[in-house]
């Protein structure tokens, strides 16, 4: 069947290669008039978008060849030089299509294909039609009421092809993605008769619409988890659906693990659980930290990650005990360390209603990046909020450290230690700088960062919470 498609539409495709049900496929490529004579085909996987799963070589009768075994999805063919098109890898496992620079495609032997491009076509033609009409309203405002019928005229029609679309398709990727992104309808029994939030249901209602969130997506298809659009979906949830407390934040981690089990979605599960696993203690900040350790606490044994080697279990152990002592809230360990005149300084020493231990090397890259933030708080803020910055150099150079203080001082306490001296006598394990812990006047640990601006943050934050400016 031969129709018209936009040979470089890709602002509605969808990059997917799914992760389950591997099958074997061919699929014949004619892309006729490209100069290239290789292409990739990509894929998508979680929070990865581009993943290659195949390099094709163009053959002496012109054709590009896919054969292998791949997950079912959607996948994107490009060239070196640009993205080309996307087509569908489900049930039908030997295929052909024939792309031509002029806008037509033709398929043979795949009807999934002929209905997914014919979507991307009608979706084409109402995107650009709407384009159109919108610029010649920039270029003749006079045009603006008669553009803007012709406008809504074609919205209702896509609108309508749309919606029967995923009626009469209702197992096409394209229908199942759309069910699966949609968000909640929000439960109007929060809302008074002038469609406003009632007051003093702010949480009752942002609990419901968290609990609501997954209701339309489907666990059992294992093709959204290769979508850009399921990690997509998982991060609004985590980041701007839920409180952003460690607990909230483990609390809703948590729901969707149990709602994936309880509805045949394991995949989801497991891939959450492996990439927050891998990703949190790569972050040295308190709120991933506490995360880090609730998941480990909750979720690393026989019955949540039976995936797991038991090596991989106790490492995991390992960690958290190394970190559980310096989560916020606990205090930190009076550690002692030496000025550039080799005396010793004692951490409670400081009076002070707060203290920033920072530590930091003179030789490190990374520390002097963006350094200014925390030299100018020092410099605006030492006297009104009564902060003391106790810093740490570990390079184990004391002649770098001098020459930095000769040319560019910091004007706060400059120390130095040896950092096997501090993981012997105070469990500090600092691997990386820079590292900051912001204690109270008690030297409680309120916050740990990597980030100079986010002791303002911390300190300002615990300020207007004790009600003082």
């Amino acid at each position: 069947m031969m129709r018209q498609l936009s040979f470089f539409f890709l602002s509605f495709l969808f990059s997917v290669s799914l992760f389950a049900q591997k099958r074997d496929y061919e699929v014949t490529l004619w892309i006729h008039q490209l100069e290239d004579s290789i292409v990739y085909v990509k894929g998508a996987y979680g929070q990865q978008n581009s993943i290659i799963l195949d390099t094709l070589h163009l053959k002496k009768d012109g054709e590009f060849v896919l054969k292998g075994r791949f997950n079912s999805g959607i996948v994107v063919v490009a060239s070196p030089k640009e993205d080309l098109f996307s087509f569908v890898l489900d049930k039908d496992s030997r295929f052909s299509l024939d792309i031509y620079p002029d806008g037509f495609y033709e398929v043979k032997g795949s009807l999934e294909n002929d209905i997914y491009l014919e979507f991307q076509k009608m979706n084409m033609d109402y995107r650009l039609a709407k384009y159109e009409y919108e610029l010649q309203m920039k270029k003749d405002p006079s045009l603006t009421d008669s553009l803007s019928a012709l406008i809504r005229q074609k919205e209702k029609e896509f609108g309508d092809y749309r919606e029967s679309f995923y009626r009469n398709y209702p197992e096409n990727i394209m229908s199942v993605l759309v069910k699966a992104v949609q968000n909640p309808a929000p439960n109007m029994k929060f809302f008074d008769e002038n469609g406003k939030l009632k007051k003093g249901m702010e949480l009752e209602y942002a609990n419901d619409y968290r609990m609501r969130f997954w209701d339309g997506f489907d666990f059992s298809d294992e093709r959204i988890i290769a979508t850009p659009y399921f990690y997509r979906k998982f991060q609004t949830y985590m980041d701007k659906v839920t409180m952003q407390t460690a607990d909230s934040v483990f609390s809703s981690f948590k729901h969707f693990i149990d709602l994936a089990n309880s509805k045949g979605g394991q995949i989801y599960s497991r891939y959450v659980i492996d990439h927050y696993l891998q990703r949190l203690p790569m972050m040295p900040f308190s709120f991933n930290e506490m995360l880090y350790t609730l998941i480990v606490d909750s979720l690393v044994n026989d019955k949540y990650t039976p995936w797991l080697t038991p090596s991989e279990v106790e490492q995991h152990k390992i960690n958290i005990e190394r970190i559980r002592p310096f989560l916020a809230g606990n205090p930190f360990p009076r550690m002692r360390a030496v000025d550039l005149d080799n005396r010793v300084v004692d951490l409670y020493d400081i009076n002070t209603e707060y203290t920033v231990v920072f530590f930091w090397s003179a030789n490190c890259e990374s520390c002097k990046k963006n350094i200014e933030t925390l030299v100018d708080f020092y410099k605006n803020f030492k006297e009104k909020y009564n902060v003391e910055i106790y810093s740490v150099d570990l390079g184990n150079d004391l002649e770098a450290v001098k020459d930095h203080q000769t040319n560019t001082p910091f004007d706060w306490i400059v120390l130095r230690a040896d950092p096997r001296r501090l993981k012997e006598d105070y469990s500090l394990d600092i691997d990386h700088t820079p590292e900051l812990y912001v204690l109270d006047k008690n030297k409680v640990i309120m916050n740990k960062t990597a980030v100079y601006s986010h002791v303002q943050k911390v300190i300002e934050l615990d300020r207007e919470q004790k009600g003082l400016r």
